[in-house]
């Protein structure tokens, strides 16, 4: 969970007025700001939000609250969502209490790539063939294959996967239309490899595209562990797999 420190520090430094204002039209009008409810219909704006005092309310319905209950009733989204999603915005870093970001992190890495093996089709399978790599091959490096945006999306919702962690894993990336966050699968149409710590844990994921991608390889964005798109996959037994410039090829320890 999300340390309570965490939460007052944001909280401290959100501007009601600019948050709300990244979903709806807000005009200023005297000391206060005046919309449309986005939560009715209505043509006279009773939708105030009153920038010192940091909350908002509608007098047509009744809605009200602050920055972080806004968010969660425009977006539909939980309470810990809302406050990945603002900090976000407002590039500020949320700190997790020990207990439950890195198990997270593990479940959420776990079950992609479990699903990303899944996934694996007949042109991607006939992909991997060519290249020479066996079937045992393909088993003992856990390789897979991200479908089109439209299926991974799907299914990290099906599973109400948190959209937010999911880009601070770097499964997701993020666009910014007009103040409205659009979620998309990073990797997507790609033969996926899990990028292991030396621990054996899943850090991340590269993926090498099957379709029109204009990168061949990119890779979940983890700077402590890729470098200049290269990478290995430590697994058991000591070995090692390398992509590098396009080029695949086995290593073992000795």
């Amino acid at each position: 969970m999300i340390t309570q420190e965490s939460i007052e520090n944001l909280k401290n430094q959100l501007d009601i007025v600019e948050v709300i204002s990244h979903y709806i039209e807000v005009k200023k009008v005297g000391a206060t700001y005046k919309a449309c409810c986005p939560f009715h219909q209505e043509k006279t704006p009773s939708f105030v939000i009153n920038a010192n005092k940091g909350y908002y309310h509608c007098f047509g319905c009744g809605v009200g609250g602050d920055s972080i209950q806004f968010v969660m009733e425009y977006e539909k989204i939980s309470y810990k969502e809302s406050l990945e999603k603002l900090a976000q915005i407002y590039n500020i870093s949320l700190t997790y209490a020990q207990t439950y970001q890195p198990k997270e992190d593990n479940k959420i890495l776990d079950f992609m790539n479990e699903y990303y093996q899944l996934q694996l089709n007949a042109e991607a399978k006939s992909y991997i063939q060519k290249r020479g790599i066996t079937e045992s091959i393909r088993n003992l490096f856990e390789i897979g294959y991200a479908p089109n945006n439209y299926e991974i999306m799907g299914y990290l919702q099906k599973h109400s996967i948190s959209l937010p962690e999911a880009l601070n894993l770097g499964i997701l990336g993020v666009d910014d239309e007009n103040g409205v966050k659009h979620y998309y699968a990073r990797l997507a149409q790609r033969i996926i490899f899990p990028i292991r710590s030396p621990q054996n844990k899943i850090v991340g994921f590269g993926g090498r595209t099957l379709g029109n991608h204009q990168a061949k390889y990119i890779n979940s964005p983890k700077p402590n562990f890729l470098i200049n798109h290269n990478f290995s996959m430590v697994i058991p037994k000591l070995k090692k797999i390398f992509i590098k410039k396009g080029r695949l090829s086995l290593q073992r320890d000795i």
